[in-house]
């Protein structure tokens, strides 16, 4: 069952008047707590975590969402070719901004594509060792490098702002 009504602990955390707020929710529970914090007059920013970067939370929320700061590591407006061809298609399509995890599930289907392609088979041993040596693969989120199958060595993260309904570049 899923909570709707956050009253109660809106209450109790805007009595203590803080200057941000961080709803760790998943995002329609963030964005009914970001609509009921803002019913209750909170004004100051509203902050998420990656988990927190679909474009639907502007809707859900009612558009109090407007002004929500987060961050992903795949950013939409960036000008490379790959990035702009999968935007272009994908906004096309489905007519809607490109959600991070659509990137994550891209860059993740082609590290697993590369890995496989490299160890020249899909044993499982062979695919993992492949991927320990992954070096530098391009993906939407920027480059993957991967060493003795630790996570990946050269993240990116861009900061966002919810403007007009969309994730825009946060601009101080």
């Amino acid at each position: 069952m899923r909570d709707n009504d956050f009253s109660a602990q809106l209450t109790s955390i805007l009595a203590k008047k803080p200057d941000v707020l961080w709803p760790a929710a998943p995002t329609n529970e963030a964005a009914l707590i970001i609509q009921q914090a803002r019913q209750r007059g909170f004004k100051g920013p509203i902050l998420g975590g990656a988990t927190l970067n679909e474009p639907s939370i502007f809707k859900l929320s009612g558009g109090a969402a407007e002004g929500f700061l987060t961050y992903f590591p795949f950013n939409p407006f960036e000008d490379r070719p790959m990035v702009k061809n999968v935007v272009q298609k994908y906004t096309e399509k489905y007519k809607e901004q490109v959600p991070a995890f659509v990137a994550y599930g891209y860059d993740a289907f082609n590290n697993l594509a590369s890995a496989i392609k490299r160890a020249k088979s899909t044993e499982r041993k062979a695919v993992r060792d492949a991927f320990a040596q992954t070096k530098d693969l391009e993906g939407l989120a920027g480059r993957y490098t991967y060493t003795n199958g630790s996570d990946n060595q050269t993240p990116s993260y861009y900061i966002f702002e919810m403007k007009g309904g969309e994730f825009q570049p946060w601009k101080k």
